[in-house]
């Protein structure tokens, strides 16, 4: 009863006090900045994922007009050509290194084209894992030579990684060379 006494005198308490204008306007100023922190927010991760798409699309772009990538993957799809003459399944270190393709009378060592293109690549995953590229975009446009280009040389990462002491080599590409790969293409990977 004690209890329900102290409520009752503390409603009469509240009934008899003036309002208190100031407290409603520290709650009107708090939605406001509320508000406004919601659409700030809103706003930079718009603009965020605006840029995200954006340079997504630069990258794809520079891939069909810029004359050094361009020159990168047709001198990596010449290497593979000839390293696939007379060999089946994945290159490994004995198939790559060392090894010296004519292109348009210029020597090409297999490994620089190798490494380049992976690099490349590796550039791309890096960019997707930070935020940088939107996964969906650049899996859409590159899909399929990423993930068989990576089962093609995968051997031959592994065992340079092994080699070489270097467990972390090309590891954000094959991540998403994993993630991407459909269910016939997984056995080779």
């Amino acid at each position: 009863m004690e209890s329900t006494g102290s409520v009752f005198l503390l409603a009469a308490a509240a009934a008899a006090a003036p309002f208190n204008w100031a407290l409603l306007l520290n709650g009107v100023q708090l939605c406001v900045i509320i508000g406004a922190t919601l659409i700030a927010y809103v706003t930079y991760r718009d603009a965020q994922r605006r840029e995200k798409t954006n340079n997504s699309f630069h990258h794809i772009a520079k891939q069909t007009r810029d004359h050094d990538v361009i020159q990168m993957f047709e001198e990596f799809r010449r290497v593979r050509s000839e390293l696939r003459d007379g060999h089946e399944g994945a290159f490994g270190l004995k198939q790559v290194e060392g090894k010296v393709i004519d292109h348009h009378q210029r020597a090409l060592n297999a490994e620089d084209v190798v490494k380049k293109v992976f690099n490349y690549y590796e550039a791309t995953a890096i960019g997707m894992k930070q935020s940088a590229l939107e996964e969906q975009i650049i899996k859409d446009w590159w899909r399929r030579s990423y993930v068989l280009d990576w089962t093609d040389f995968a051997a031959y990462v592994r065992e340079k990684r092994e080699r070489d002491g270097a467990p972390k080599l090309y590891v954000e590409y094959e991540t998403y060379v994993k993630r991407w790969a459909n269910h016939d293409e997984r056995p080779d990977i």
